[in-house]
């Protein structure tokens, strides 16, 4: 048995998830580290992606006059989580107001 089961095994709280690899890219800062991560919000059926202070939907931690839409660009400051609320989400800037906090990533695409 190879050391890795082995210690799961042993301790099944060090088996963690299986990471996408747009997670390790983001995790390592891009696929050069030397280069920041960009997305693109894409996706949207109508309305916008709000910018959040907590990683959670709820209508009172959106910070207003910061929406994104399809098309908007924005750099990821920190990799996916999972939020309160069981959706992914993504720490990120905006490129067209420099607003900072939590957008759903299920609506960021690479670029």
């Amino acid at each position: 048995m190879s050391e890795e089961k082995k210690m799961s095994a042993e301790n099944p709280d060090l088996v963690s998830e299986v990471l996408s690899d747009d997670d390790l890219e983001d995790i390592a800062g891009g696929a050069d580290a030397s280069k920041k991560t960009f997305r693109k919000v894409g996706g949207l059926k109508s309305g916008y992606l709000a910018i959040r202070t907590e990683p959670c939907y709820d209508y009172g931690n959106e910070k207003r006059g910061h929406e994104l839409y399809n098309g908007d660009l924005v750099q990821v400051l920190r990799p996916s989580k999972t939020g309160y609320d069981g959706r992914p989400y993504t720490y990120v800037k905006s490129l067209k107001d420099d607003c900072q906090g939590y957008v759903n990533s299920n609506f960021l695409k690479r670029i």
